[in-house]
């Protein structure tokens, strides 16, 4: 079962970083996403499967949902049920294309 990670121990990481989900099937391409993000001090947790994005949407608040839109519908699902979560309804959404 692939869950979702962070990248170990970025240095520009701070204590109150905004967490971030990046749900993408394209490894390489989150992975340069989340170095990014880093770099404004929001938390990236990546989430290659829309198993393991659900699981995380429905358990952790997220400040920022970005997801791959070459993973639609998954990509469609994810965001209609990270709204309809109590914890991630105010969540900033961003569809990559």
């Amino acid at each position: 079962m692939v869950t979702c990670w962070a990248p170990e121990n970025p240095a520009s990481l701070m204590l109150m970083a905004l967490r971030t989900l990046v749900f993408s099937s394209d490894e390489r391409a989150a992975q340069v996403l989340a170095q990014h993000l880093a770099e404004f001090d929001l938390e990236p947790i990546l989430c290659p499967t829309i198993f393991a994005a659900l699981e995380n949407v429905g358990k952790v608040r997220f400040d920022g949902i970005i997801a791959d839109w070459n993973d639609d519908p998954e990509a469609t699902f994810l965001i209609k049920r990270a709204k309809e979560t109590d914890l991630n309804r105010k969540a900033m959404v961003l569809a990559v294309v």
